[in-house]
């Protein structure tokens, strides 16, 4: 990479306290936030982005799927390698919705770092916790709890979200369901 698109991290983390600033790939500079205290390197747009991303995740938190779906483009697609197929649309999201709470309906994730990234991206470093009571697909529910590490990368546009990309390690989770041999902790 030439360091077109180059940028320096600016950030606040979640107890409010400034992170180091360090250089990322050259001379270009664009500020990114994290957390509930926004830099003021972030635009506009950036916070707007931010707010939409926590209304998201609230949405989720309060097992509100339409409150969920409103947040989102019409066309919106959200992938993982650990999703049987992506998902599309708002009829997409309620049903990716129901999986997971018919699954773990006490879900709740927790905002553990929110970083606002330029005016059209925001990533989300989360962790999951629930109580396996429901199917998972073809998996039966098994009465375990468990808790996961994850991120996931929204686009933003047109103050929906348009793209995501969902990561974290499903291993663990079932580790932890006992659908796989180890202790999962």
């Amino acid at each position: 990479m030439d360091g077109a698109g180059a940028e320096l991290v600016v950030a606040k983390r979640l107890d409010g306290q400034r992170a180091e600033r360090r250089p990322f790939l050259g001379e270009h500079r664009r500020d990114l936030a994290l957390g509930g205290a926004v830099d003021a390197g972030v635009g506009p747009a950036g916070q707007d982005n931010l707010h939409i991303a926590r209304e998201i995740f609230a949405a989720w938190n309060a097992h509100d799927v339409e409150g969920f779906v409103k947040r989102l483009d019409a066309k919106t697609r959200w992938e993982s390698d650990v999703f049987p197929a992506p998902f599309s649309g708002h009829e997409g999201a309620r049903q990716f919705f129901k999986v997971y709470l018919t699954a773990f309906p006490d879900l709740h994730l927790d905002l553990e770092q929110i970083l606002a990234a330029g005016d059209s991206h925001v990533v989300v470093r989360w962790r999951s916790r629930g109580t396996h009571l429901g199917p998972l697909g073809d998996i039966p529910a098994t009465g375990r709890k468990a808790s996961n590490r994850g991120c996931t990368v929204m686009e933003i546009k047109n103050a929906k979200a348009a793209h995501a990309w969902v990561y974290f390690d499903n291993a663990h989770l079932l580790r932890q369901i006992g659908v796989l041999p180890g202790s999962g902790g």
